[in-house]
């Protein structure tokens, strides 16, 4: 009978427990001990996240109380002007935070202080930069398509050599060589379309 026990969810989990258990050390109960576990769930293990112990002793009158609070204040040696009565409203003495001090911490009426830098860089000169970029590559694009089509045009006159000198029959120098047996060979070499033309391989 001179004991309670309080056990509710764990608060911002939904696996942990907290369980609270007075005792009164006398009769009047006007001296409690309490003590407080919380207990939280991880991977498959419960574990005691919190424990705290109190003793609390019942105040008989407002006045003790209040006599308590000013010798507290006392041994404490803070100043008159910085006391507060027990009772009064913060509010109505000035103890309240303005709105000005609110929104130095309240992201919803100010900046926030953490933000970041500002690019040193301009957008149009980014933009040029890029530009000049794509330009430079293109003509390196450009230049190397330029060789490569040459050399393949290389590879084309001497494959159209090699393929004259393999299919010429006829021995001796290539002067000795009559108009009708040069006409006869381009008719040899022009096996495709017969258009008058060499075509590629």
């Amino acid at each position: 009978e001179n004991t309670t026990f309080l056990s509710t969810f764990a608060p911002n989990t939904d696996n942990g427990l907290t369980t609270a258990t007075r005792i009164c050390l006398r009769s009047a109960c006007d001296t409690f001990h309490e003590t407080m576990d919380v207990f939280r769930n991880a991977n498959g293990t419960d574990y005691r996240s919190i424990n705290i112990e109190t003793t609390y002793s019942r105040i008989q009158t407002a006045e003790e109380w209040k006599q308590m609070i000013e010798a507290s204040y006392n041994a404490a040696d803070v100043p008159t002007q910085q006391r507060i009565a027990p009772g009064r409203d913060l509010c109505a003495i000035g103890v309240c935070l303005t709105e000005e001090q609110w929104c130095k911490t309240d992201p919803n009426c100010s900046e926030s202080p953490y933000q970041e830098p500002r690019a040193s860089l301009k957008p149009g000169a980014l933009a040029g930069f890029i530009v000049a970029g794509c330009v430079v590559l293109a003509m390196i694009l450009f230049v190397i398509h330029v060789i490569l089509v040459k050399r393949q045009a290389k590879r084309y006159r001497r494959a159209f050599a090699k393929r004259v000198a393999e299919t010429i029959e006829v021995a001796g120098s290539m002067r000795t060589l009559s108009p009708e047996a040069l006409g006869a060979e381009f008719q040899r070499i022009d096996t495709g379309e017969r258009d008058g033309k060499l075509s590629k391989e």
